[in-house]
């Protein structure tokens, strides 16, 4: 029930509430709001600070027992950081005296070990290379476009959109990348990570990268956009990836609509290609011989 609320608000499907969706459930309420209180709204329960509402703290505020507390943002912390304690307090005990800090890190720094391994396997078993990716990409947007909302697709979609079979592997695989726990994920985060993995010239990647965020050809991407490109490459969450993305809006003179041109992008690109293009993954070899480090 909470999932077919969060959505029916959700009005552009891209799995954030802002402050427009708000607006307009509320005026087809019949509630005249202030922007400065819907503001308030969104900032009671943005635990990442991005100006949008996601799935996991809407639901964190729709489950609190008092929602009307004025300090709700702290209370829904606390039960964050709770969970975040108990999980922690799973694992081995030696691990169970770092902070929250630290049990982050080393939490995000092992799911993309295991995201590597899992997409390096990926990349050997059906042969993909820089062709096999732009394809993938083609038949994603040939897909309605109410099948892939944000970009996010469900399973079959997946399989349908990479020519794979659907078995338990993959569907791992598709879990693996659906960081909102709603069933669907971002192919083009995965995308972008598979492209560690595979020999592509490094321009051809950067431009590859803004254009499947540049679907509707305006020639600009914003610094939303600019992170969700660096979460595909550098395989970790939007939180971890915000200070390189300012970084990279700041180098490129974005415009005063806070976005940036492909021009911009490549010159940051070669600039600081470790922000961009971090080498975090190899290329695979399909024969079975050693494997060599992506540089």
């Amino acid at each position: 029930e909470i999932m077919a609320a969060f959505k029916f608000i959700d009005l552009d499907h891209n799995n954030f509430v802002g402050a427009a969706e708000i607006r307009h459930i509320l005026v087809c309420m019949g509630e005249m709001i202030t922007d400065e209180e819907i503001d308030m709204m969104i900032s009671m329960v943005d635990l990442d600070g991005d100006g949008q509402v996601s799935y996991k703290e809407f639901r964190a505020l729709v489950l609190h027992p008092n929602p009307g507390v004025v300090d709700l943002l702290k209370e829904v912390n606390k039960a964050h950081d709770a969970d975040i304690l108990q999980e922690k307090q799973a694992m081995a005990g030696k691990r169970q005296g770092m902070d929250l800090n630290s049990f982050h890190r080393q939490k995000e720094m092992t799911q993309r070990e295991q995201k590597k391994k899992m997409i390096a396997q990926f990349v050997i078993d059906n042969e993909v290379n820089f062709e096999y990716i732009k394809q993938a990409y083609m038949d994603f947007v040939e897909l309605p476009k109410e099948k892939r909302p944000g970009g996010r697709i469900k399973f079959p979609e997946f399989c349908k959109v990479l020519r794979i079979e659907p078995i338990t592997d993959y569907k791992n695989l598709h879990a693996f990348y659906d960081n909102e726990e709603m069933g669907d994920m971002d192919i083009r985060e995965f995308l972008l990570s598979m492209m560690n993995f595979v020999d592509v010239r490094k321009d051809e990647r950067v431009a590859f990268s803004f254009n499947m965020f540049d679907e509707a050809k305006t020639g600009f991407i914003s610094q939303r956009e600019v992170e969700e490109i660096l979460r595909g490459n550098h395989m970790i969450s939007i939180a971890s990836v915000q200070r390189k993305a300012e970084t990279v809006m700041k180098q490129a003179h974005k415009n005063s609509s806070g976005a940036i041109t492909l021009k911009e992008f490549i010159i940051v690109s070669k600039k600081f290609p470790n922000i961009l293009l971090p080498a975090v993954g190899y290329i695979p070899a399909h024969d079975g011989s050693v494997p060599v480090m992506k540089t």
